[in-house]
């Protein structure tokens, strides 16, 4: 696996809300507008995302969200053994790429 570092997840959280226009996208095939709000939620341990999409055309407004969970290496090692996996190794992403600093790689074994 190759997660986000729980840093990586707490700094998602923006704080500000951000608008954009486009010709489409992920949400919509047609020209729209979109508002994305970014939150963190303290006790959940998640950045929240929503997004709103207004069609350009006609002004209707569509919601989509998005909750990402922020575990820390000792929370992945035991959601990992609680699945059955042994040999938990979490290392540093190998990644070369812009942003591959907030990512770890994980690798486990399942017995036979």
């Amino acid at each position: 696996m190759e997660p986000h570092t729980f840093h990586a997840v707490r700094a998602m959280e923006q704080g500000t809300a951000v608008w954009c226009s486009a010709d489409y996208g992920l949400f919509s095939l047609k020209p729209h507008l979109s508002l994305k709000e970014s939150f963190w939620d303290e006790n959940a341990c998640a950045a929240m995302q929503r997004y709103y999409i207004i069609d350009a055309a006609t002004g209707e407004v569509s919601r989509y969200g998005q909750t990402i969970n922020a575990y820390d290496d000792d929370c992945y090692r035991q959601l990992l053994v609680d699945a059955g996996f042994e040999d938990v190794i979490i290392s540093p992403s190998m990644g070369e790429d812009e942003g591959t600093e907030d990512l770890i790689i994980i690798t486990a074994t399942r017995p036979s």
